[in-house]
């Protein structure tokens, strides 16, 4: 066994001692021991993302070499590193990037156990992510459930805590459907391991028998999932929630916390329940539907938002409704496009496998997809920027909004570059479809193109707009 192998576990026990010496230490050593340990814990994702991607494996280890039901087990392949790696570093950028308003929010005698809340939500991600049992998954929902009501209430404000307890009302809801559907599926099969239960339910359901049980064991575990995550109708609580939070603890609780129940649903569905089990019981259609509605509720909400915090709270609501509109289509594609974003970076690997010949290009497609999507996230940045001077200050014609849309300008031209150069090796590698990569090279960099036109033109508007702005204001 290979020494990278252990780096799951090494993660959730390093986690656990970082969380259990930041409670015996002061603030400033439990906020290095913090930031110590996420950026550990970023390293060792990315070194066993690279061995499981670079040897095309996935295995299993058992925790202290015991087997079901006396030990527990997890599961690693090139996905599960994959969303740990950007788990731990979401939290990380959080954390670093919003150092400054916690100092600011929290109060000093909840700055240390804030820390400590923070390794617990780590610890319970980084779980959900690695983990083959179903009721270890549980154990570790209901870990991050208090973290999260802990992050949340974290700022001394009434409003905080008023979201908090709506959020842990939601939370426990969800948790206490999801133990229901648990508990029902082990005392149907009598497995919690994820290759045992689908054995198990495969088996059942081509039998003919407990399927109406088996149906509603899934929904319940779907359901309990689904209102943790936000999905429509239960996404209510969201706007609250992701704004009366400090912005680290709305960075770590929308971009990673919802995500990691999310992910926890898909390996629920995929490597426990089985696609032709879950589509046959009809719960994929409810969840198709439930997505499209929260795709078309989210998007509603967030452009009648008057607040920005509000707008991407609702905004995120319809971002989940797109991905459970994926999983209720329930195809490959349908998958592949949940994913888009997070598998990226591995888009060369099946080229590899179908044409050995071409080994050398996987590094190069790596980069590409790489070069392609950081413009694309440090976009972000300086779009944040001038949307919160509008709607936070109502300051529109400055000169830093003119450089900040000029820099996503650039950004836009770069992908209009990086893009059509990628898609060409792609192209002679075989990857895709001719007729497929002729209609997108062109789509994507003219839209690229145009963007990048627009931002241009309207930056050196903005920029005269605050050169007169200032004029005036000497005038007067």
């Amino acid at each position: 066994m290979s020494f990278v192998q252990n780096f799951p576990f090494f993660s959730i026990i390093l986690s656990l001692v970082c969380a259990v010496i930041s409670f015996a230490a002061g603030e400033k050593r439990a906020r290095q021991l913090t930031v110590f340990l996420l950026t550990a814990s970023v390293i060792m994702q990315a070194s066993l993302l690279a061995y499981c991607a670079r040897n095309h494996t996935s295995y299993a280890y058992m925790m202290g070499h015991y087997p079901a039901p006396w030990g527990n087990e997890i599961t690693a392949g090139v996905l599960e590193p994959l969303m740990a790696l950007l788990f731990a570093a979401v939290m990380l950028c959080s954390v670093v990037g919003g150092f400054t308003r916690i100092l600011r929010d929290v109060a000093p005698r909840r700055r240390t156990l804030y820390w400590v809340v923070v390794d617990l939500a780590h610890v319970s991600l980084i779980a959900l992510c690695y983990t083959n049992d179903i009721f270890t998954g549980y154990v570790f929902i209901e870990i991050c459930t208090i973290a999260s009501c802990a992050l949340l209430c974290a700022r001394d404000r009434g409003r905080c805590l008023i979201a908090s307890v709506r959020y842990m009302i939601f939370s426990l809801i969800g948790s206490g459907l999801f133990l229901i559907g648990v508990i029902y599926t082990y005392s149907i099969t009598g497995h919690l391991l994820f290759p045992n239960l689908h054995a198990a339910i495969g088996a059942l359901w081509l039998e003919g028998t407990y399927r109406f049980s088996m149906t509603v064991a899934i929904g319940l575990m779907a359901v309990g999932l689904g209102v943790k995550s936000g999905l429509f109708p239960f996404h209510f609580w969201m706007p609250d929630t992701y704004g009366q939070a400090t912005p680290a603890s709305s960075g770590i609780l929308s971009g990673v916390v919802s995500k990691g129940y999310i992910f926890l649903l898909i390996k629920i569905i995929y490597q426990a329940v089985g696609i032709e089990v879950f589509a046959a019981s009809g719960i994929q259609n409810i969840l198709l539907i439930l997505g499209v509605c929260g795709m078309v509720a989210g998007s509603v909400s967030a452009i009648a938002a008057r607040r920005l915090t509000t707008m991407v709270a609702f905004s995120s609501a319809a971002q989940i409704g797109y991905i459970y509109m994926g999983l209720g289509l329930g195809t490959q594609a349908a998958l592949l496009a949940v994913f888009f974003f997070l598998f990226l970076p591995f888009y060369g690997t099946d080229t590899v496998r179908a044409a050995p010949e071409f080994a050398w290009a996987y590094w190069p497609c790596l980069v590409w997809a790489w070069a392609f999507a950081v413009p694309v996230f440090w976009a972000l940045v300086p779009a944040w920027r001038v949307c919160g001077s509008i709607a936070v200050k109502g300051m529109a014609f400055t000169g830093k909004n003119a450089r900040d849309l000029r820099t996503v300008s650039r950004l836009a031209f770069a992908d209009a570059v990086i893009f059509p150069a990628g898609m060409l090796i792609v192209a002679y590698l075989g990857a895709g479809s001719a007729p497929l990569t002729l209609l997108i090279t062109p789509l994507v960099t003219f839209c690229c193109l145009a963007a990048g036109i627009v931002l241009y033109v309207l930056s050196r508007l903005v920029a005269d707009a605050a050169a007169l702005r200032e004029d005036n204001d000497l005038t007067i």
